[in-house]
């Protein structure tokens, strides 16, 4: 046995073996480490689709306060609810918005607004 390891013929098969394995291994993270970033970058694309798609529907109300009904926003066809709530009638006139999306009936936006100016929305 002690012949095998001072032999340089012994070691360089282990040596061999041994470099083969730390390769996988860096690979298996370089491959995991990419498909990490891809899913992040996806991510990231999507959050700012969504953000594009609320400020044009918060353009649109704030440029059309009556709005209410079917509504066509940049090729997409939306339904947009209102509802006044007033709490106190003479100070304070609130309005709420409730945009659907008519393709899955899924609520886009929620908007609040005191004075036709936007206090709250979101999701």
């Amino acid at each position: 046995m002690k012949n095998l390891i001072k032999s340089r013929r012994g070691i360089a098969i282990e040596m061999a073996v041994g470099a083969m394995f730390i390769m996988i291994a860096l690979s298996i993270v370089l491959i995991s480490v990419s498909n990490m970033q891809i899913d992040h970058r996806d991510n990231d694309l999507d959050e700012f689709n969504e953000k594009i798609e609320s400020y044009q529907i918060l353009d649109y109300i704030i440029n059309n306060p009556e709005a209410s009904g079917d509504v066509t926003i940049n090729g997409i066809d939306y339904n947009i609810t209102s509802k006044e709530k007033n709490e106190n009638a003479e100070i304070d006139t609130y309005i709420e918005y409730i945009v659907t999306d008519k393709s899955n009936s899924e609520t886009v936006l929620t908007i609040t607004t005191k004075n036709g100016k936007i206090t709250s929305w979101g999701n």
